[in-house]
């Protein structure tokens, strides 16, 4: 919500996404995260086996963060390492400049739809990493 709308721009919004985005993290070490965007995840075999693929009701957006979240949940661990290296060119379909936009942007609906339906699944359950800590 704070992505995707005014709230993003109060000050408990921005210190929100600087944790969720991981903004004081040091880059350069390898280090255990919540999630990894999806262009840049492999995965072992294995756990691949043992929690499936991509959940389909997440048609677009939150599809990498539910996929994670699934991997933390059976024991497994998501970590980020610098030694790899990619580049994503984000074409940013989703973000909107004026409110209005959440009604004309389909992407923005997709994304805050996706967004619900994460956070619905996932309700009144810790985070997994956190858990598996």
């Amino acid at each position: 919500m704070y992505r995707r709308t005014i709230l993003g721009k109060t000050p408990w919004g921005k210190r929100a996404l600087e944790r969720y985005f991981s903004q004081d993290s040091d880059r350069e070490q390898e280090q255990d995260v919540d999630w990894l965007l999806g262009a840049a995840l492999l995965m072992r075999r294995e756990v691949s086996e043992k929690i499936g693929h991509f959940d389909e009701r997440f048609f677009l957006y939150f599809e990498d963060e539910d996929l994670c979240r699934r991997i933390w949940e059976a024991g497994s661990r998501v970590t980020y390492t610098p030694v790899a290296f990619f580049v994503h060119f984000y074409q940013r379909e989703s973000q909107v400049s004026h409110l209005w936009e959440v009604l004309t942007n389909r992407k923005t609906r997709m994304h805050i739809k996706s967004g619900v339906q994460y956070f619905w699944k996932y309700r009144q359950r810790p985070s997994a990493r956190l858990v598996s800590s």
